[in-house]
């Protein structure tokens, strides 16, 4: 009986140590970075021998969006949040809602995002997964951003989310997409606490695992907050920091430019441009610096962007202004603000329109000091007026982001103290219920131990002598049993030396044999690789020389034929494509360590014949700003620096072109 009580405690101990077991590994999957393609999504869901709970984790443990096949996607996930309403799971529920908003989110449908965030709502209350609620406070925050005065309330839901985020160990890798969508919003809608918040919270991420989009934004984040104190209390070490800061993004960013995408390319522009307006503030502009930063954004491009295009007249404006060139200075400045009022009626930027009022107060306060160096006394109040009045506007929004947010925390306030309450009486009915389970099981086990005692005092003396007897029968058994074991043990061992002895001297003789083989076969197969080699070498040649004799003789008739119709009237670049010979071919790709396409000769040979940029934009029916760009890539892959010139390099590479120009 005692043997019995025994099994059954140790039966309940497991079943609760499993369930522990289960919920670490459940844990520890939700944690783990995943990848998941479409046809693995639709597999999962439908697999019938998949149970529910993994299928929830494998799923929405994902930052998946597929932007092709989006039927198949979103059937796939309705599926499983179809199978969370059957089983009544609130947070299965709450997890597919808030995925589907993400998704939209991901698609640019705001009017399902809403939806989807609607229904979501509802099942806050019996939720507990602690990913649906950061995705939640973070799709809640992304729809607030375009509200006039909904800063505080975006600042709260993205503060909210990223804690949430941490809590529930989401992958870095996802987590770090939803930082940088946050971090751009906290650098156009720049706010001291929740910079540094943000701050704070990528250093908490960096602890678990550090990344150079991390790091990235990290220096973007500081820079911002050092700018925005620089609003408050006007000081160069301020903007030094965060030209520093800025000057850390860029480098990390060209030094890793394999991990980006090149949309993030445009970034580095704005940061350019960023870092030529910080300098333009300081007492004695530098300039060398200044222009080296437009310039670098001049060269990604941002002929479509008004609002950097405004920016970068704001600040020639003012360098203008700090030279006293007081009528150019008024007509960038008034170009700048027709291009940020085209930006705005454009509508492309996700932000709303009371966003733009702090860049367009420097732009007013700006014009007005011109205008009073100019001695237009009334335009200058005038503009100044209008400086004022955004101030105030400013304010105001202020003051009804500070007055919506005490009304959403007092509103909240009442919610958690019902939730508290809720869960208070919870706990204490839980509790109860535990005690009298426990009180139960307590109250069987001591009689059942009680039982099995009295039990086993009657048989104990009977047990003890049948034990006895059993233990001495058992050791005589397994003296007899070693003793034969040993006596096997020596006729085996006599046998096996025997035969070892044999085989001893056969071997010795076959090792030798095999060794000398393969030192033989070694030498066959040095010699074999060597003639091999000098063959394909013979070949290889052959076969170069004559492949480049054909490439340059296409591009040539390629060239004629472009510069014939395109510029009939450039007669010297026809008498100079001759020049370009084979040696001038094999020189142009050792400089290109071999990898140089047929395009990029033509290229080369146009740049070397002295072509400018339209004709070149003429001749191969391209944008001038594509020919920026290829002269770009050109010098940054033969390794020029900014102040070499790459039509030289490229004339220096062909003898007989550079022999022709010196005659001219």
């Amino acid at each position: 009986m005692v043997r019995n009580t025994v099994i059954i405690i140790t039966v309940f101990i497991s079943i609760v140590c499993l369930s522990f077991s289960a919920a670490c590994i459940t844990k520890q999957s939700l944690s783990s970075p995943k990848s998941m393609t479409l046809d693995s999504l639709c597999a999962i869901v439908g697999d019938p021998q998949i149970s529910y709970s993994i299928k929830k984790e494998l799923v929405y443990g994902n930052n998946f969006c597929e932007q092709e096949r989006r039927t198949e996607q979103l059937n796939a996930v309705n599926a499983l949040l179809s199978e969370s309403k059957r089983n009544n799971d609130n947070d299965g529920i709450m997890l597919g809602y808030t995925f589907l908003a993400y998704l939209y989110d991901e698609w640019n449908n705001p009017a399902a995002v809403q939806t989807y965030l609607d229904s979501a709502e509802i099942c806050l209350l019996g939720a507990t997964n602690t990913l649906a609620f950061a995705r939640y406070h973070y799709l809640k925050g992304k729809s607030a951003i375009d509200s006039p005065y909904g800063r505080k309330k975006v600042h709260k839901e993205f503060d909210s989310a990223l804690n949430l985020y941490i809590e529930s160990d989401y992958s870095i890798k996802y987590l770090s997409y939803i930082l940088y969508n946050i971090t751009l919003y906290a650098i156009h809608q720049p706010d001291t606490i929740f910079t540094q918040g943000l701050i704070d919270k990528v250093n908490i991420i960096k602890e678990k695992q550090n990344t150079m989009f991390l790091e990235i934004t990290v220096y973007a984040l500081k820079s911002s907050l050092y700018k925005t104190y620089y609003t408050f209390s006007p000081a160069e070490n301020l903007l030094d920091s965060a030209i520093n800061y800025d000057l850390k993004v860029v480098n990390l960013f060209y030094s890793n430019q394999y991990e980006f995408n090149p949309v993030h390319e445009s970034a580095i522009m704005r940061i350019y441009v960023q870092i030529a307006e910080l300098c333009a503030l300081k007492e004695q502009p530098d300039m060398a610096m200044i222009d080296s930063c437009l310039s670098k954004a001049a060269d990604i491009g941002y002929d479509d962007d008004n609002f950097t295009g405004s920016r970068v007249d704001y600040i020639n404006a003012l360098l203008h202004f700090h030279n006293k060139n007081y009528h150019e200075a008024e007509m960038l400045i008034r170009n700048a603000e027709k291009l940020l009022e085209a930006n705005i009626r454009r509508g492309n930027e996700p932000y709303p329109r009371e966003s733009f009022y702090r860049y367009e107060t420097k732009l007013y306060d700006l014009h007005s000091r011109i205008l009073a160096e100019n001695k237009q006394f009334k335009a200058s109040y005038e503009y100044n007026l209008l400086k004022n009045n955004l101030k105030t506007k400013i304010q105001n929004i202020e003051t009804n982001e500070l007055e919506q947010l005490y009304n959403t925390d007092s509103e909240e306030f009442q919610i958690e103290r019902l939730k508290s309450m809720n869960a208070a009486q919870f706990k204490l009915t839980s509790l109860l219920i535990i005690i009298a389970i426990l009180l139960v099981i307590t109250i069987s086990l001591l009689w059942l131990w009680f039982y099995a005692f009295n039990n086993n005092n009657r048989r104990r003396s009977a047990l003890i002598r049948a034990e006895k007897q059993e233990s001495e029968l058992t050791l005589k058994i397994k003296e007899e049993q070693a003793a034969k074991a040993e006596l096997e043990k020596y006729e085996v061992l006599s046998e096996y030396r025997l035969k070892e002895l044999e085989l001893a001297d056969k071997n010795m003789v076959i090792k030798q044999l095999k060794s000398d083989k393969e030192e033989l076969d070694r030498q066959i197969e040095s010699y074999a690789d060597k003639i091999n080699d000098y063959i394909k070498n013979i070949d290889k040649r052959k076969a170069e020389a004559k492949n480049d004799v054909h490439l340059r003789d296409t591009i040539i008739a390629d060239l004629e034929r472009l510069i014939s119709r395109k510029l009939p009237d450039r007669k010297l670049y026809l008498d100079l494509l001759p020049t370009f010979d084979n040696d001038s071919l094999t020189a142009l790709k050792n400089s290109y360590d071999g990898h140089i396409s047929v395009p990029y000769i033509k290229y080369c040979i146009c740049l070397s014949l002295g072509m400018d940029v339209s004709e070149m934009s003429e001749c191969f029916s391209i944008e001038v700003s594509s020919v920026h760009m290829i002269r770009y890539r050109l010098k940054k892959k033969l390794g020029l620096s900014a102040n070499e010139n790459l039509e030289v390099f490229l004339r220096q590479l062909n003898r007989s072109l550079s022999n022709c120009y010196r005659d001219i």
